[in-house]
């Protein structure tokens, strides 16, 4: 397992209840502003950098399901970076700079990969150190690219609150080594994830949390990550079981989903984050 420490801090997890995320002002392709430069994505070996348009987020939620854990958990057995319990995602907006379709520098050793034949999200992954650099979904409309900073280096991104967890129905205490890493108190957690949106409570606190990450525009001016693919080679199948567990019937999800309560654990203030729960890769110096 390579050692990938990164700059990035996971702070301030208060809610961000029904807040549109505002970016800051554009940049010109290829360039920086003339405040800051955009968010760094770097593989824990360092043979590949991804420098992005923004530097502020969109949006930070973590989320439990299977199959987010399930792709950091495979690129660990290969030598990857240890997976979180329940990794935090990082959206940014859909901007790369550089000449459209390169990066900053290890093109050559990017790799997009799906988990099975049935996974919709695209995670590109770094073949040298089997770090995971980002994630593409056509569910996120063009307007948004996801970062697992327990899977890379990411730096020179702006803290953001943690928003929402979910997917709690697929946390399977057994298979990821125990209870989940606490949460701040009012930081809203879910039965559901977004395959779950009918049931009431989950929909809800994702539809008002999620929404501004999707629905807002692309403030920053640089490259989609369609033109990144396209330099790409195919998408490989890495043929991964299918965990997930069968739905029941609408009438039992939308029971449990109102009666679900999340148990804990949750951060307390009054101790050291530290001596609540071991840090991950993106967190440790």
């Amino acid at each position: 397992m390579v050692d990938c420490s990164s700059g990035w801090k996971c702070c301030g997890r208060k809610a961000l209840a029904d807040k549109v995320v505002e970016a800051d002002p554009p940049r010109p392709e290829g360039g920086s502003t003339s405040k800051k430069a955009g968010a760094r994505i770097d593989c824990c070996c360092g043979k590949v950098t991804i420098e992005l348009a923004a530097s502020k987020p969109r949006g930070h939620v973590q989320c439990a399901c299977t199959e987010c854990w399930q792709h950091l958990a495979w690129a660990e057995k290969q030598g990857g970076p240890k997976a979180a319990k329940i990794p935090d995602g990082i959206y940014f907006d859909n901007a790369f700079i550089g000449k459209e379709g390169e990066i900053t520098k290890g093109i050559e050793y990017l790799q997009p990969t799906v988990l099975h034949g049935g996974a919709g999200t695209i995670r590109v992954i770094a073949s040298c150190c089997k770090s995971t650099m980002f994630a593409t979904s056509a569910g996120y409309l063009g307007k948004a690219i996801a970062v697992y900073p327990a899977g890379c280096k990411l730096s020179n991104a702006e803290d953001f609150p943690l928003m929402l967890r979910m997917s709690m129905i697929d946390y399977d205490e057994e298979m990821r080594g125990g209870p989940p890493t606490p949460v701040e108190k009012g930081v809203p957690v879910v039965w559901r994830g977004a395959g779950g949106m009918a049931a009431p409570r989950s929909g809800y606190n994702i539809t008002t949390r999620m929404t501004p990450i999707f629905a807002t525009s692309v403030k920053y001016e640089g490259y989609p990550v369609a033109k990144l693919m396209e330099r790409l080679g195919e998408t490989v199948d890495l043929q991964q079981p299918d965990l997930n567990k069968p739905h029941k019937a609408l009438c039992s999800q939308i029971c449990e989903d109102l009666k679900y309560r999340y148990p804990g654990p949750y951060i307390d203030p009054n101790v050291q984050r530290s001596e609540q729960e071991p840090l991950t890769a993106r967190e440790a110096d």
